[in-house]
């Protein structure tokens, strides 16, 4: 397996919460598998704590919308959450 292409886009919202911030990352991606091509979408969290000078990043690409919401409590039940997609392009 090699990557092709990973790109990250900006954010559409940026959550100032109590210890906190977080943003949703989205990302595009096509790797080669053997003699196949995949890509899609997916999805990146960016944490930054409070008093913290890095942002770590989590990829929740696996994680359902509702995994991520009850996983960080304090989102907005609302926030935008961009959809992740997969697919065989040859």
């Amino acid at each position: 397996m090699r990557f092709i292409k990973f790109e990250t886009s900006v954010p559409t919202e940026i959550h100032q919460l109590a210890s906190y911030t977080i943003a949703f990352v989205p990302t595009e991606m096509e790797m080669a598998v053997n003699d196949s091509r995949m890509g899609g979408t997916g999805l990146l969290i960016a944490v930054k704590y409070k008093d913290a000078s890095d942002w770590k990043f989590l990829d929740v690409s696996q994680m359902s919308r509702d995994e991520i919401t009850d996983f960080y409590s304090e989102l907005p039940k609302d926030c935008a959450i961009s959809s992740v997609k997969i697919e065989i392009k040859k």
